[in-house]
């Protein structure tokens, strides 16, 4: 509570007008005020993060700028980096004549961009940084860009995500967040009155309410700079504030609230849908691949309502690298989506999943209904309490164009699979 303090006063005073405008113009004389930011570290991570980067620029035509920040010479990857090098180096005619789009791909060493020497005073110290505080400080300090979509290694756009930074909902309140399939689960509810002064928690009596799925986040970092400092404050202290929530992911509402800016927390007002693959004969049939989360009600004029925009790759069997690498999962396919339900209620989260995280539970009663054509349950008219069984599923390929895009990028992991000699 001592560091709290010292941090509200410290929010209050010259010194931090100062860096934010230090930071104001060091956005300017860099000129890339918009970009991807993506923390890696590892042969994995960066295998994961070439593939995203390689579909951003030649299936999705994403011209935005995208940084890699890992953390120190040990967890810089030397054999993906001739391929982001490849990215970063191509020209604009050359990426032209593949039908390409061509962009800039920076590599940053967030130790030497953000020393930790130079953390203000009112921060914890720390030697070192790793897991979901990762994360957190390269969005506080160390990227180089202003608005950021901060993605997972394992998140992948489904469309140009420069598209996003224009959502209304973003430009209005500085950011968006997506949700994770309930409204509650892994959180102490005690921690949003201990230190967010919040007097219930942020679901009661709020049944479209979710939890974050911080795979994929639209962030402001100078609209909300006095956010970023009590995240920060937050996951600097992971050792107390984990055994209250689960990682980095839901320490974003309560940092909006512990600086005052809970009513500008925006979260997207669709519920995630569930990717699955078909496992005939083993006792859990669908296996759960991970999150597709879609786009706002209305968002976008040019865009159907419920378009998905990210896939996020959750399940610890279904990551491209290293899970995806295994020979049989090769030959079965197991990797590549073939359904794909409604958006799932907390109900149905809470009976399908919450058992394994990776397959549907074993009871029978939870096999997937399969569905020809799409129901009348994108977002603006999902029950919050459907709780029926089966769970309805479309074949992946009735979404005509996340389709084609997964189908790349298989494609794309193959060549960097091979690139690699994986």
């Amino acid at each position: 509570m001592a560091r709290k303090q010292a941090l509200a006063e410290y929010l209050k005073g010259e010194a931090f007008q100062r860096y934010k405008e230090k930071q104001l113009q060091r956005f300017s004389q860099q000129g890339n005020q918009r970009g991807v930011l993506i923390v890696a570290g590892g042969r994995d991570m960066f295998a994961n993060a070439a593939v995203s980067i390689m579909m951003l620029r030649r299936h999705l035509c994403s011209s935005l700028p995208v940084e890699i920040v890992h953390y120190g010479e040990s967890e810089l990857s030397k054999e993906v980096l001739p391929i982001l090098q490849e990215l970063n180096s191509s020209s604009s005619s050359e990426a032209a004549a593949k039908g390409w789009a061509s962009g800039p791909v920076f590599v940053t060493d967030a130790l030497q961009a953000a020393p930790l020497s130079q953390l203000a005073a009112h921060h914890k110290p720390l030697k070192e940084i790793r897991s979901f505080p990762a994360k957190v400080y390269a969005l506080t300090y160390a990227t180089r860009f202003q608005q950021v979509l901060l993605m997972d290694a394992d998140s992948m756009p489904l469309i140009d995500p420069a598209i996003l930074f224009d959502v209304p909902s973003f430009k209005q309140h500085g950011d968006l967040f997506w949700s994770d399939f309930w409204w509650n689960a892994w959180v102490n509810s005690t921690i949003y009155n201990i230190l967010g002064g919040m007097q219930r928690p942020p679901w009661e009596n709020k049944p479209d309410f979710r939890l974050v799925d911080s795979g994929q986040i639209l962030f402001d970092r100078m609209r909300h700079a006095e956010v970023l400092e009590y995240l920060w404050l937050l996951n600097s202290h992971h050792e107390w504030v984990y055994k209250h929530m689960h990682g980095d992911k839901d320490t974003f509402l309560l940092a909006f609230a512990m600086a005052g800016r809970l009513r500008d927390f925006k979260q997207v007002p669709c519920f995630v849908r569930d990717a699955l693959t078909d496992v005939p004969g083993h006792k859990h049939r669908y296996h759960h691949l991970g999150m597709v989360q879609s786009l706002p009600p209305g968002s976008m004029p040019f865009l159907h309502i419920g378009v998905p925009v990210v896939f996020h790759r959750t399940s610890f069997n279904s990551k491209f690298f290293p899970d995806c690498l295994d020979k049989k999962k090769i030959a079965d396919k197991y990797c590549q989506i073939q359904y794909v339900t409604v958006p799932m209620s907390n109900e149905r989260s809470g009976y399908s999943l919450k058992p394994n995280m990776y397959a549907f539970n074993e009871d029978q009663r939870l096999a997937l209904q399969q569905i020809g054509t799409p129901p009348e349950w994108q977002c603006e008219s999902l029950q919050v309490g459907q709780s029926e069984m089966p769970i309805p599923a479309l074949k992946v390929e009735l979404f005509g164009h996340m389709a084609g895009v997964l189908q790349q990028s298989y494609e794309v992991f193959r060549e960097v699979r091979e690139r690699l000699k994986l």
